[in-house]
């Protein structure tokens, strides 16, 4: 799903930066901000999933994802967009 979301991502940013107002090359804050979290939570993930279950922690991750995907859709800054995507890193 990592790999899918950054690919799709990628394609997209011209259209997404019109509808933000801002520069195609200013979004790719917002890869960067998702490869992060990624980087910060895939490890972190590993150990909550020995601890609290693997079912429990992707049901969670899942949530989380979903949820930073509906803030990307409502986000209208370039901020709330690279928090958004920050956030879809985390899941």
């Amino acid at each position: 799903m990592e790999n899918m979301d950054s690919t799709v991502i990628a394609t997209s940013l011209p259209a997404i930066a019109a509808d933000i107002g801002a520069e195609p090359i200013s979004l790719k804050l917002a890869l960067t901000a998702y490869f992060v979290a990624l980087a910060i939570f895939i490890p972190l993930s590993g150990w909550m999933a020995d601890r609290f279950g693997a079912k429990n922690i992707f049901r969670v991750a899942i949530v989380v994802f979903m949820i930073g995907s509906i803030c990307c859709a409502f986000s209208d800054s370039l901020l709330t967009f690279v928090l958004a995507r920050f956030l879809q890193g985390i899941g």
